[in-house]
């Protein structure tokens, strides 16, 4: 029942307006760039820069013509931060003069928000954030003591576990979650791992059926306590798969590993004898493979590229195809296997030759660490 009369209130408050302390006070009328607004004689200020990293200021939020309303101090760090995703955007035009959100943080011009564009109030300067506007779709307002506040985004949990994380502990929750961003929690601590992700990038439609499938997983790396979030992208032989390896000791979670440490410092293919050299700057080694004739003449046939019979490539990048933890030499430890496969589409002369890699690593305390590679 109570829900009830809250969500009532607060409809009833954001169509018409509301009195008293929260009061709009300054002038609501037409936006123009040539206004200059000032406060108790003091000129409020417009750096952008300043603002991001000011973690004292205050937040009150004014969605179209309702009143303004506070905000939790967890919510205005979450708007800053969405702040600092700016981008340029050009100069104030005359449209602007209509907006969707007006922020008021304390010591500062007013923001004006309309879609995935802000601007501070006089302001010719217009900065674009992707995804503003779908975040914001997800606000959270409560009532309490009285009074509404903006408190979070509405969560999706994607994945959890519980388990002793931090050496001698007991168990703790973790939790993968999706609000507008993908972030992972443990207990109370919670980091951001992508500022922000399209829902359409993190759930999927299934085939002739409306439900959703999370892409991403939250798994356990036993017996180090670590914590994996996985990403499977669908079709993965375009998008591949990643994985990021965290732990949570004392009180921090920190990123120990990612699949995007794996790249190929260079390719190098030698035509006489079709010999393919790979260099990986994480070994101290080339790996090499033999190319098929058939290869070896399609390379020729593009006919440019290489010289002195050899064609090196600097921007081929690894396609992920499969990830697993398995116990290959039956010793009761679990190592990390990744399959991958080349693609030089980056590359400067692309020759569309595909090589599957195989990376064998093993879990140890002082970190992950490569203990094969081989091509096929």
């Amino acid at each position: 029942m109570k829900k009830i009369i809250y969500t009532i209130l607060l409809s009833f408050l954001l169509m018409t307006g509301c009195t008293g302390e929260l009061d709009d006070t300054r002038n609501n009328k037409e936006i123009h760039t040539n206004v200059t607004h000032l406060s108790n004689e003091t000129k409020l200020k417009h750096n952008i820069e300043d603002l991001i990293k000011n973690d004292e200021t205050t937040l009150e939020i004014k969605q179209s013509k309702s009143c303004f309303i506070k905000s939790s101090d967890y919510f205005t760090k979450r708007i800053l931060e969405l702040l600092s995703l700016k981008e340029q955007g050009g100069k104030h035009q005359n449209y602007m003069d209509n907006y969707d959100i007006c922020l008021r943080f304390s010591g500062y011009k007013d923001i004006y928000i309309y879609k995935d564009m802000f601007w501070f109030e006089g302001e010719e300067d217009v900065y674009i954030v992707e995804g503003l506007w779908e975040q914001w779709s997800r606000y959270i307002i409560k009532y309490q003591n009285d009074e509404l506040y903006y408190d979070s985004f509405e969560r999706s949990t994607l994945s959890s576990v519980s388990a002793p994380l931090d050496s001698g502990a007991s168990e703790v929750d973790a939790q993968l979650f999706y609000d507008g961003s993908l972030r992972l929690k443990v207990e109370d601590i919670e980091v951001l791992l992508k500022p922000f992700v399209p829902s359409y990038k993190t759930f999927k439609v299934n085939y002739g059926f409306y439900s959703r499938r999370a892409l991403y997983d939250l798994i356990l790396i036993k017996p180090n306590g670590w914590l994996g979030v996985y990403k499977d992208m669908e079709p993965r032989a375009v998008d591949g798969c990643e994985l990021d390896l965290y732990s949570y000791q004392d009180g921090e979670i920190q990123q120990l590993w990612s699949t995007n440490e794996l790249f190929i410092e260079s390719m190098e293919i030698q035509l006489d004898n079709g010999i393919i050299n790979f260099h990986f700057p994480f070994m101290e080694k080339e790996y090499s493979n033999q190319l098929s004739k058939e290869e070896v003449k399609q390379i020729h046939d593009q006919g440019n590229g290489y010289s002195e019979g050899k064609l090196t490539q600097k921007n081929v990048t690894l396609i992920h195809h499969d990830i697993s933890f398995i116990d290959d030499n039956k010793d009761g430890v679990k190592e990390l296997k990744i399959v991958s496969r080349t693609d030089d589409i980056l590359s400067e002369f692309p020759v569309d030759i595909y090589v599957n890699i195989v990376f064998t690593f093993s879990l140890a305390e002082e970190g992950v660490i490569c203990t094969n590679i081989v091509l096929e």
